[in-house]
């Protein structure tokens, strides 16, 4: 149990450090020019420094929230998935764990990743919402729950065969890995 809850906070602590640094070109999918560099430009332009760092604290909780999930759901699920302590899970174990952890992860971060998305659309200048829960509290008045979850659907579905087809893969090189380096010579 130890070894998963330090893998979680590795993890989140990684996590913390290196959305700074990822978060300024997150803002860039949202605009409607094809140029990284003249979408840049144009954010800069229009909102200063700050304006690459819009929705930064949402993100930083949709990421540390998720990485924790999933990082603690794949190990459980992947050596309990039988009911019962597993040593030597198989490829179905593997790829059935990293499937719902991928999914599993997903379920507290969608809200999060639609606050941030709106933050991000938003006029640094002029902003329509004061902040993630002044934003979260709009979302709800005007759609409930349900508009926290739009597209859930295909976000499942593709997580699932992403991350299940990625933690068998890893898996795989880990057993390749330890074949190599404890094959006598």
């Amino acid at each position: 149990m130890l070894t998963h809850l330090g893998a979680i906070f590795c993890n989140n602590i990684l996590n913390i450090f290196s959305t700074g640094i990822y978060q300024p070109g997150d803002e860039s999918k949202l605009s409607k020019r094809p140029k990284a560099i003249l979408t840049g430009v144009d954010i800069y332009t229009k909102n200063g420094i700050r304006g690459f760092y819009a929705g930064l604290v949402p993100m930083l909780w949709r990421d540390v929230l998720g990485s924790g999930l999933y990082i603690w759901s794949y190990q459980y699920i992947r050596f309990n998935y039988h009911g019962y302590l597993d040593l030597n899970p198989g490829a179905f174990e593997t790829l059935m764990a990293g499937g719902m952890a991928g999914v599993l992860s997903w379920i507290p971060v969608v809200p999060l990743d639609t606050i941030k998305s709106r933050i991000q659309a938003d006029d640094v200048k002029n902003p329509i919402y004061k902040g993630m829960i002044h934003c979260g509290t709009q979302l709800l008045k005007e759609g409930g729950y349900i508009n926290f979850y739009k597209g859930f659907q295909m976000i499942a579905l593709r997580s699932f065969i992403v991350n299940a087809t990625m933690f068998y893969a890893y898996e795989c090189m880990l057993d390749c890995w330890n074949y190599i380096r404890i094959k006598p010579r």
